[in-house]
């Protein structure tokens, strides 16, 4: 499907609730990219932050915004005020730029009320990603956005998420996430020939929802084998994270935010992936990174990560102490069986989830809300 390009290039808006470089702002950066591809002119409205370097590295047109200050998880109504009038400032202030946009696309909720009050009072199209797997409050708001002649699209990363808007409204779109650039020209590696099962990692946001506390039981248990842990607490409880930094035996090692994270992995021999988030996921790059990189994963069974899995072959969990089997299970394994199941699921996952089936993705989505 083409889309003429008319002399004034179409101009899209991107709202960003983070700074930070998580798995919504990278999905973000490959928005832009292509947007830009299509010939459209690209404004990002974002907090300062490595999102917000990387796309001035980029040459993309910043625009630099509060972030909004909200607790995680449940809100309270001095929350739902904040949000309100911080929302309120935020599109009196940008108003200029707003004014400019033939669609308005808002990567995540926290912004989703800026990119309302432009429908509404600037008569602007709005579409609105999902990114998190909200209460039944948050799908409420998505759904009253539905009401909107200008609401263009949701969009949500998975059908897990699909699930949790019911309604058959054409412009709820399915587009699953997938790789980013640091992970394109991947090959398949044999990480299991001559080197027992030693290195694991786990990666991503420090948090409580994330389940990294799993390995206060699993480095205990497993003395012999060093677990990697990439990330900080980002825009969680830096609190959190330092207790844990500090409570964890030695053989629990913290890296802090990696961004070339298959170097890393390769550079440390990782050949596990644990993925022990205890809260639903809306979708897990982590499942697809780790096939990307040939390393085996043990996936917890909650949400979008669980669908993943059964995609890529990748093997599950339940409960902390079902991963200790599993664990042990792996390490049981010929070295023949393990390359050969990480193999698979490579194949599956540059199939179906490499960065040329992301940027299709992508490019038929904004095609479809342009025209």
């Amino acid at each position: 499907m083409s889309m003429p390009i008319p002399d004034t290039p179409p101009r899209i808006v991107f709202l960003e609730q983070y700074g930070s470089l998580g798995g919504g702002q990278q999905i973000l950066l490959e928005l832009v990219a292509s947007a830009r591809n299509l010939g459209c002119a690209a404004d990002v409205l974002i907090p300062p932050g490595k999102a917000a370097e990387q796309l001035a590295c980029e040459n993309a047109a910043v625009v630099l915004i509060e972030e909004c200050g909200l607790r995680q998880g449940n809100k309270t109504i001095s929350d739902c005020f904040t949000w309100f009038f911080f929302s309120l400032k935020q599109f009196i202030k940008n108003m200029a730029v707003l004014k400019k946009a033939d669609l308005i696309y808002v990567n995540g909720s926290r912004l989703l009320l800026v990119g309302a009050l432009a429908s509404l009072f600037l008569r602007k199209k709005a579409t609105y990603h999902i990114h998190l797997h909200h209460s039944a409050t948050g799908y409420r708001l998505f759904r009253a956005l539905l009401r909107f002649s200008l609401t263009r699209g949701i969009i949500v990363p998975s059908v897990f998420i699909r699930r949790q808007l019911p309604e058959s409204d054409p412009r709820i779109f399915t587009v699953e996430n997938g790789l980013d650039a640091r992970f394109s020209g991947m090959t398949c590696r044999d990480r299991f020939k001559d080197a027992p099962l030693r290195h694991a990692v786990i990666v991503g946001r420090v948090s409580p929802e994330k389940g990294q506390d799993v390995l206060a039981r699993l480095a205990p248990a497993f003395r012999d084998m060093t677990f990697h842990v990439f990330g900080n607490a980002a825009f969680a409880d830096d609190a959190y994270y330092m207790g844990l930094r500090q409570s964890l035996p030695a053989n629990v090692v913290f890296h802090g935010w990696i961004d070339d994270v298959a170097g890393h992995i390769d550079a440390l021999r990782g050949q596990l992936w644990i993925v022990p988030s205890r809260c639903a996921e809306s979708s897990s790059l982590a499942c697809m990174q780790a096939a990307a990189t040939s390393c085996l994963a043990a996936v917890r069974e909650e949400g979008a990560p669980a669908d993943i899995a059964g995609e890529l072959g990748l093997s599950t969990f339940q409960t902390d102490e079902d991963l200790l089997r599993l664990i042990e299970r792996l390490r049981g394994c010929e070295p023949e069986q393990l390359a050969g199941n990480t193999r698979a699921a490579f194949q599956k996952a540059m199939a179906r989830y490499s960065r040329d089936e992301l940027q299709k993705r992508l490019t038929t989505l904004l095609q479809r809300l342009l025209a």
